[in-house]
């Protein structure tokens, strides 16, 4: 697994394939530069030797800047992929568009979870991020189709009174 540094990398697109996968950072900063970088010679994260929220931190040090951060699993039927600006052209009215970068070999370039960093304080469940990811699971469960039995049983409930009749 291959590590990428790009500031190209702006948005995150969830999707359900790849090719290949690679391990994604988001640091709090900006990189003004479009080039790859041999990031793993230079950004080395170790083990703090703690947990908070039950995610193992991380330590590291970006520019001279003390980092923490955690792993961000995503459900398993999701993959990240890295995207990048499509530029307009110049006096051009539309919106930027984006395309899925590729590596080296052509493949796209995805991930399955990011490491997410914060300055000098360990990444938590209540962090933006970490609250964004809960609503993939979220909506995935609202959308799931209720088996027939289930709304059945909930409208005997509704009727003998043993349910509120407002929402949850």
């Amino acid at each position: 697994m291959s590590s990428i540094a790009t500031s190209k990398v702006t948005k995150i697109c969830f999707g359900e394939q790849s090719n290949s996968f690679v391990k994604a950072h988001l640091l709090p900063c900006a990189i003004k530069s479009n080039a790859v970088a041999p990031v793993s010679e230079y950004f080395n994260p170790q083990p703090a030797g703690f947990e908070i929220d039950g995610a193992p931190v991380l330590t590291a040090s970006f520019r001279g800047r003390n980092l923490k951060g955690a792993e961000v699993q995503f459900d398993p039927s999701y993959s990240g992929y890295v995207l990048e600006e499509i530029p307009c052209q110049a006096g051009s009215i539309e919106e930027a568009s984006w395309r899925v970068s590729q590596g080296d070999n052509g493949d796209r370039l995805a991930f399955k979870s990011l490491t997410h960093w914060n300055h000098d304080t360990a990444p938590t469940a209540a962090d933006p991020l970490c609250r964004a990811m809960d609503w993939a699971q979220l909506g995935a469960k609202l959308h799931e189709e209720v088996p027939v039995h289930e709304l059945l049983e909930m409208q005997k409930a509704l009727a003998a009174g043993k349910l509120p009749k407002s929402g949850l």
